[in-house]
């Protein structure tokens, strides 16, 4: 049901990457995964293309259950199956953040009928029920304007007081701003949060800005305890010149119970990793974790290959790998187009001519300043840096995010740009705390036409490592 929230919001053009709450989502994903409890078993369908149903069966030691509705006003096309949809979809991992897009003027949400407006605004309906027992729990997120939307979310249980509690969220998102006004009947609570992207409209006239910085808050207060909560959020994403690399870095406070918190990650096409420092200004304790993901492909030939256009490794191109990028018959096109122009820029060199700033640092170097050889896979530096001031050759062939200095850079390939061949069949996660000394290993990928998700965590606090969690989850849609 993740997948199709994700889905409704694609489809309805919001964009959850601004909302505070994702501020640490890759970190989270990365070293806060968690691990499968006994059996679990869940069979989904699509009756329609606005209705959707799964059925979930888990054996912990006894034998429970939910069954799952959920609708949506706006019909979603394209919804993948347990046996078409991409690993990268299916499992949280590394998140790359979507570019930011210039909302759309609210006139053209409006739909007039003989002079009166008949428009609709998206709405998705979701409810569970648990098996054995009345729990309940529901949610209503409905779009009211291309930069808002509300969601309502409740659940009914016994665990709770009163038996249950409601929580009413607005949120707005224009790309530069985005804020949260929330209600909770839990405890009467009140909360604020906002984020900030620095440089917004610079991005979303120039998509080729891969970096963004952004800053955020929140702040919380329960009326009937009286209870207040505030942190702060920077956050620092960016992709690597040369090979399209992401990162992320983010640092947390949370100035009232004195913890402070930095996170690192960085991915490739093949693993992801993620670091978490925890430090605590009143009490001096500690913890520094640590996460990662590999992922593993139909055939290991065709990852430098593949990957090479977005983000292959710069070593492979100088170390002449027989997977490189060269191989590619149309960077061989453009590399003799370039060598073409070679004569025309040599002699705009001598005469002292300086192209766009760059070229008379190769003025006083002898003829050719530079070594080509498609046949060995070898550029070397001073023709990469050189290609900097040809014409914008590679542009069409999306490759200028390796040969220049000055990148268009293209993200981690997800299911929209992966061919069958090169995407992925499954994930091997772990991560580990120094001061918990626990390791958790997971396994995720598909079988058939089944996804499973399998692993276990070790606790070393004795002398002989113990299994403190053990499960398998599989899941299963049509």
């Amino acid at each position: 049901m993740e997948y199709i929230l994700k889905s409704f919001h694609k489809s309805t053009g919001w964009n959850e990457d601004n909302i505070y709450s994702h501020f640490t989502e890759t970190s989270d994903n990365l070293i806060n995964f968690s691990i499968p409890k006994g059996f679990n078993i869940t069979v989904s369908s699509q009756a329609t293309e606005n209705s959707f149903t799964s059925y979930t069966l888990s054996d912990l030691g006894f034998v429970s259950g939910s069954i799952s509705y959920l609708y949506t006003s706006k019909p979603l096309k394209g919804i993948a199956t347990s046996s078409e949809i991409s690993i990268r979809d299916a499992i949280s991992g590394y998140k790359v953040l979507e570019p930011l897009k210039q909302q759309e003027d609210p006139m053209y949400w409006e739909v007039w009928q003989n002079g009166v407006r008949v428009d609709t605004r998206d709405t998705l309906l979701y409810g569970r029920m648990f098996l054995p027992g009345n729990g309940l729990e529901a949610m209503m997120v409905r779009r009211l304007s291309p930069t808002s939307q509300l969601v309502i979310k409740s659940v009914s249980d016994s665990r709770y007081k009163n038996n249950g509690a409601m929580t009413f969220t607005y949120q707005y998102n224009d790309g530069k701003w985005t804020s949260e006004y929330i209600y909770s009947t839990h405890e009467a609570l009140l909360g604020l949060t906002g984020t900030y992207n620095f440089g917004a409209k610079e991005r979303m006239n120039d998509p080729s800005i891969t970096s963004r910085l952004s800053l955020g808050g929140e702040l919380f207060y329960a009326v009937l305890s009286k209870s207040p909560g505030i942190s702060t959020c920077l956050r620092y994403t960016a992709q690597s010149l040369y090979t399209g690399t992401p990162l992320s870095l983010a640092l947390l406070c949370n100035p009232l119970m004195g913890q402070i918190s930095s996170m690192y990650s960085l991915s490739t096409r093949a693993a992801s990793l993620g670091s978490r420092f925890d430090f605590n200004i009143y009490s001096y304790e500690s913890d520094l974790s640590i996460g990662w993901e590999i992922w593993r492909f139909l055939d290991n030939t065709q990852d430098g290959g593949s990957f090479a256009s977005s983000s292959c490794d710069h070593g492979d191109l100088e170390r002449g790998s027989d997977t490189s990028l060269l191989e590619n018959e149309t960077l061989k096109d453009s590399l003799d187009t370039i060598k073409q122009s070679d004569a025309t820029l040599q002699t705009e060199t001598k005469e002292h001519t300086n192209l766009n700033g760059d070229l008379a640092v190769y003025s006083s170097l002898p003829d050719p300043p530079y070594t080509v050889s498609v046949e060995d896979g070898y550029i070397s530096r001073k023709y990469k840096r050189f290609l900097n001031t040809v014409d914008r050759t590679l542009y069409d062939t999306g490759l200028k995010s390796v040969a220049t200095d000055d990148p268009v850079v293209t993200p981690i390939p997800h299911s929209e740009g992966e061919s069958i061949q090169d995407a992925p069949v499954f994930c091997f996660k772990g991560n580990t705390s120094l001061s918990k000394q626990t390791i958790n290993l997971l396994w995720e990928g598909r079988f058939k036409e089944l996804l499973i998700s399998s692993g276990f965590g070790l606790s070393l606090q004795t002398k002989v490592p113990s299994v403190t969690t053990f499960g398998v989850e599989v899941q299963y849609s049509a």
